[in-house]
């Protein structure tokens, strides 16, 4: 398991969030 993976999923979450509200 990558860092690399972690890292985008936290991005791809934040952004989820973001776009959520």
């Amino acid at each position: 398991m990558g860092g690399c993976i972690g890292s985008d999923m936290g991005v791809v979450v934040a952004v989820a969030t973001d776009l959520s509200r």
